[in-house]
């Protein structure tokens, strides 16, 4: 589990996603919102609203205990373009 108390956080840069350490577990990277827009291509307003509008529209996202601000899993994000990509006939060698 992610929310062991042996994680730490390493913030080197806010802008970029934030690698957490566990014990047992490979490196993983938080996304916040600004790094989720950019790798969809479209704006923090537009993520922001379909958040609310269309939510199964984009990748799962959770919040830390007691937080306020949606955080996702870099791999998540990752996925759901690849699924994306691949309905659309999108992905390399494929086309």
């Amino acid at each position: 589990m992610l929310s062991r108390k042996t994680a730490k956080l390493h913030h080197s840069n806010p802008e970029y996603s934030e690698p957490i350490e566990t014990e047992g577990l490979s490196t993983v990277h938080i996304l916040e919102k600004a790094e989720v827009a950019k790798r969809l291509g479209i704006t923090e307003s537009s993520l922001s609203s379909q958040m609310v509008r269309n939510p199964r529209g984009l990748p799962v996202w959770f919040k830390r205990p007691g937080g306020k601000k949606p955080l996702w899993f870099a791999e998540t994000v990752d996925a759901f373009l690849y699924k994306c990509a691949a309905e659309a006939g999108a992905l390399p060698g494929t086309g």
